[in-house]
């Protein structure tokens, strides 16, 4: 698991029915809170541009398509491929479509809920993986990211971007500094990633991003992780109700308003070799 370290003493009775609910709750109101992602599809979006013609003739597939942020600048830039799109969450893939609907576009486009962690690709079929912000709930990333690779084309490549174990320091130091456990989710080190792609048969190159978001208070960023379905916590650590007010004041008190929490982003490019 390409975790960062406190991953060890996490062991959670892990649920994907969890996290597909949430997602589907948040469907119809996921765009309002989730400005990182939208960013992040977009930074996604222009490194598929800049690699797009050194892609092998086959179609594509996008794992984890939220509500479309991605999808739309996909379907637009991938020309007469076919295009599979994909997540989770039904719900989720219900209002991608709809969002997609009035897209021009030349390829033939197939939506269908889809587990991009255990999914079993056909093996050497795809020019194209492409997923924004779906591999950190992965708890086994390792084995999908082989998969991943035996799909591709000779010279297809896996575009991918996520939030890695660097993000949140005003949420971890504001719970160091009070003797608090820190209950977000274990995030992907992409230093271990890049490491552990080392020794398979692709090329891989990546770069990362702090991307600070503002808020009035820090509870209006912990409301906004439960408005985009992303609140769910595998830790079997909990705060009480006056713990987490301690922890919104003590990281209102760190900075001057209005507060921000930062995300740390990492963007993959994965190619496969030629035979």
């Amino acid at each position: 698991m390409i975790l960062e370290n406190h991953s060890n003493s996490f062991e959670p009775p892990f649920s994907k029915r969890q996290i597909e609910q949430a997602f589907g709750r948040a469907a119809t109101h996921y765009d309002q809170a989730a400005l990182v992602q939208r960013r992040c599809a977009e930074q996604l979006l222009g490194e598929l541009e800049r690699v797009q013609s050194k892609l092998p003739p086959g179609p594509a597939i996008e794992i984890g398509c939220g509500t479309g942020f991605l999808t739309q600048g996909l379907i637009q830039k991938i020309g007469d491929r076919s295009l599979e799109i994909t997540d989770l969450s039904s719900s989720m893939l219900t209002v991608c479509q709809r969002q997609i609907a009035f897209t021009n576009h030349a390829s033939e486009v197939m939506f269908r809920p889809l587990d991009g962690e255990l999914w079993q690709p056909i093996s050497r079929h795809y020019a194209l993986i492409i997923s924004s912000f779906a591999v950190q709930w992965f708890q086994q990333l390792e084995p999908t990211l082989d998969r991943w690779i035996s799909a591709l084309k000779p010279g297809g490549k896996v575009l991918m971007s996520f939030p890695t174990c660097h993000s949140f320091p005003e949420w971890k130091a504001a719970c160091q500094s009070l003797d608090l456990p820190y209950t977000g989710n274990p995030l992907p080190d992409p230093v271990a990633i890049a490491q552990f792609l080392a020794s398979r048969p692709v090329q891989t190159q990546y770069w990362q991003e702090s991307i600070g978001i503002a808020f009035a208070s820090a509870r209006d960023f912990f409301r906004g992780l439960k408005q985009m379905g992303a609140a769910t916590s595998f830790s079997h650590a909990k705060l009480s109700i006056s713990e987490f007010k301690q922890l919104v004041h003590t990281i209102d008190e760190a900075a001057n308003p209005p507060q921000k929490m930062h995300y740390d982003v990492a963007y993959f490019t994965i190619s496969s070799s030629d035979p």
